[in-house]
């Protein structure tokens, strides 16, 4: 059947049962304890890890009716739902009366593939999409307004590890459509604590690409960041440093719910920091911030601002590396 699939039909085929993954496999556990949701199936990942159930639960993905973890569920709240929300975007505002619906007239989330550069270059809605390392970008010097990124956590989580689980389905519906040999032992995260510089090094050659491509004055480096160690802290700020970038601006903002699974009764940090960077062009860059006296760990909104404003600090001081060090170790 897959041989006398359109492309097209493939990939959105291959997304449904990928996604399907989740609520269908011997990692999947029964909820079942709300009166109203009796059959509701526990996600492999409600735990962001691999976690084995007492007893598994063994679904039926193809039956008919719209219920937890079937294909046709799936295919209306993850396809049909990112469809229709695409053509008519819709984002939540905090009102004084509470969340509202709030329509982003005149937006489209869409628009056509371009195979190259020359194809791209003035066009509108017009993108790229690219399996590649991201420290050798085909792209020119200072052509791009806008970096947008999500680093690695530093340690704990084997990305690379954990999308096996999809991988295997991903391989056999979408053969040539990627890479799948690529090296899992090059990602940037820090496996054990001897390869702390690991991370920092990986980082370093992918934020100097991207201070290469970023335009000139108004170019900016945007990603979120929280971390409880300093280690981590550490070596993101040097890998910064390295590339030449400085803070412009911080945002601490509430990331995870107190209730959620994976952070009930855990001393988890429940916000991010949004970093909003821009290249310093190898010159050391004036900055406003200044060092914070204490950064009390007691709460994680204030955790999360004093890391963000030290790390302004350091990026725009003449520390050495080693100073750099030790001012977080001591903070």
């Amino acid at each position: 059947m897959l041989d006398r699939t359109e492309n097209r039909h493939r990939l959105w085929l291959a997304l449904l049962v990928s996604t399907s993954l989740e609520f269908n496999s011997m990692l999947c556990g029964y909820k079942g304890v709300a009166k109203n949701r009796p059959g509701a199936i526990r996600h492999v990942f409600s735990h962001h890890d691999y976690s084995f159930p007492h007893t598994a639960l063994e679904s039926n993905p193809v039956f008919s009716q719209n219920t937890s973890g079937t294909l046709r569920r799936l295919f209306e709240d993850r396809i049909e739902d990112a469809g229709r929300w695409a053509v008519e975007p819709v984002e939540r505002r905090l009102t004084r009366a509470g969340w509202r619906k709030v329509m982003l007239l005149g937006e489209t989330d869409g628009g056509s593939e371009c195979s190259s550069i020359e194809e791209f270059d003035g066009q509108v809605r017009q993108f790229i999409v690219e399996q590649r390392d991201s420290s050798e970008l085909p792209l020119p010097d200072r052509s791009v307004d806008f970096v947008v990124t999500d680093p690695p956590y530093f340690d704990s989580v084997q990305y690379s590890d954990l999308s096996h689980f999809f991988r295997v389905w991903l391989q056999w519906f979408l053969p040539k459509e990627a890479d799948w040999q690529f090296m899992t032992v090059s990602s940037a995260v820090a496996e054990t604590e001897a390869k702390a510089e690991k991370f920092r090094a990986v980082l370093a050659s992918i934020l100097r690409e991207s201070n290469r491509v970023l335009r000139r004055p108004h170019g900016r480096l945007i990603f979120t960041y929280h971390h409880w160690r300093a280690e981590a802290w550490i070596q993101l700020t040097l890998a910064l440093k390295a590339a030449s970038f400085r803070l412009v601006n911080s945002y601490t903002v509430y990331s995870e719910s107190p209730i959620s699974v994976h952070i009930r009764q855990l001393k988890a940090l429940k916000h991010d920091s949004i970093l909003v960077f821009q290249p310093t062009g190898g010159g050391r860059a004036t900055g406003s911030y200044r060092r914070p006296k204490v950064i009390k760990t007691d709460d994680s909104a204030s955790f999360c601002h004093a890391c963000a404003k030290l790390l302004g600090f350091c990026l725009d001081s003449d520390l050495q590396d080693s100073e750099i060090e030790r001012t977080w170790r001591e903070a």
